[in-house]
């Protein structure tokens, strides 16, 4: 089989820029955003900037339309192999199984949700789902068809 050296550069070009940041983006745009449970009032928000960040900073609260608390680390470290930082910031005094909104970096961009932890004690039952490959994204993704009961879901990176 013959492969032509121009095919095989720009397979290698294709594959070496899909780490890279892409030209004329912002470093600082928040990708891979999760989320860990900190004790019962409390969650760490981590994301993956391709930029090293000096105040990672989440913004939050119980309206969508106001995010009127924040939260700052000094948290944004890499490894000698990555191309990205990891950013981590400790949420604290949360109330117990409240439904927040938050958006990480800025005020800027999309709103997601988290529901803080129930209180200590709770047995009321709950569904969790844990998944191993996420496969398609978007409308046909497997987080799709989780039911509304479902209070966790613990991702095994692939």
């Amino acid at each position: 089989m013959r492969v032509s050296l121009v095919a095989l550069l720009g397979c290698i070009a294709s594959v070496y820029g899909a780490f890279k940041s892409p030209t004329g983006s912002n470093d600082t745009t928040p990708m891979q955003v999760r989320l860990a449970y900190a004790g019962s009032t409390g969650m760490v928000v981590s994301w993956n900037t391709f930029a090293q960040l000096h105040n990672p900073t989440v913004y939050y609260g119980t309206d969508a339309a106001q995010l009127s608390h924040n939260a700052s680390s000094n948290i944004s470290v890499t490894y000698p192999t990555s191309t990205t930082f990891n950013n981590h910031v400790h949420i604290s005094g949360l109330e117990s199984d409240m439904l927040y909104y938050y958006q990480v970096g800025s005020k800027s961009g999309n709103v997601s949700t988290f529901k803080a932890s129930r209180p200590v004690g709770d047995s009321t039952p709950y569904t969790i789902a844990v998944v191993v490959d996420m496969g398609t994204m978007g409308s046909v993704s497997l987080l799709m068809s989780f039911k509304p009961t479902t209070r966790l879901i613990l991702l095994r990176k692939d």
